[in-house]
């Protein structure tokens, strides 16, 4: 790997991946050709390699990408985790930590498929990963999980005690199944505050993720690290890869790449 300063890291975020067209979805076939695209463009670095390069005053590999999945929901397991198993990609998987069922031992094989809308009505385990599930992936040596809070809380609310319970008890649930030497959180739906990122620090998040849209560069604020969202294909595949190709060009290049992701921000905080 060749390492140059400041270089830009794209990190992808998915959140379904299933068979069921839907928001926030991409089909299995899909998925995997985004990967191997992917990984034919970057150096794709697991979670406790993007670490090492954020504290340990090390240079970023030329093109580096890190892939995330938001909330674990069941469909990760059943369709995304044998594609990344056959890629050989690490990824990282923020769980909301009340949504994981611990006492069931059944590793699933089909699921019950309904829209992310209503799964975000009606939030039930079983629309998610359970523990046994998740101890499977992570055996595969693939798989990180992190916090996404308790119950999938905005975290911009004025509420700073239910804050500081929705990380702290996600941030526990991490700790005492998944430990490792640090911890990372991803905001739900990107909502966020300078109290909120307070409170993060404070109860033992090294990092946070948002849902800023464009690469992360060396230097940027730890607690608001912007990700490119790559979730939905709903104008169809060769939409969906053109718009892939497009971003993953934009955000290789440090000078442009920040251009386009400020734009992207203002027009953003407009809406």
């Amino acid at each position: 790997m060749k390492f140059v300063n400041n270089k830009p890291t794209v990190i992808f975020t998915f959140h379904h991946v299933s068979p069921y067209k839907d928001t926030l979805t991409i089909s299995p076939k899909l998925f995997k050709k985004t990967l191997e695209y992917i990984g034919n463009e970057f150096n794709i670095i697991s979670q406790k390699e993007f670490y090492k390069y954020l504290f340990k005053n090390l240079n970023f590999p030329q093109k580096s990408a890190l892939i995330t999945f938001d909330d674990g929901y069941l469909d990760n397991f059943i369709y995304a985790y044998p594609i990344i198993k056959e890629l050989k990609i690490p990824v990282t998987i923020f769980l909301i930590t009340n949504m994981i069922e611990k006492s069931s031992k059944i590793l699933r094989k089909e699921m019950e498929f309904t829209s992310h809308l209503e799964i975000e009505k009606n939030m039930k385990s079983k629309y998610f990963i359970n523990l046994v599930e998740a101890k499977e992936m992570e055996k595969s040596g693939l798989i990180t999980f992190d916090s996404h809070t308790k119950t999938h809380y905005s975290c911009n609310e004025n509420n700073l005690e239910k804050i500081e319970d929705e990380l702290s008890d996600s941030l526990n649930f991490i700790q005492k199944n998944f430990p490792k030497r640090f911890y990372s959180l991803c905001w739900p739906k990107g909502k966020f505050s300078e109290d909120s990122k307070r409170i993060a620090k404070k109860v033992g998040y090294s990092f946070a993720f948002s849902t800023i849209d464009g690469p992360y560069t060396k230097g940027e604020d730890l607690f608001s690290i912007k990700r490119v969202d790559i979730s939905s294909s709903k104008n169809g595949s060769l939409d969906y890869l053109k718009r892939l190709k497009k971003k993953s060009k934009l955000y290789s290049i440090p000078f442009i790449s920040k251009i386009y992701s400020d734009y992207k921000y203002l027009k953003r905080k407009k809406w």
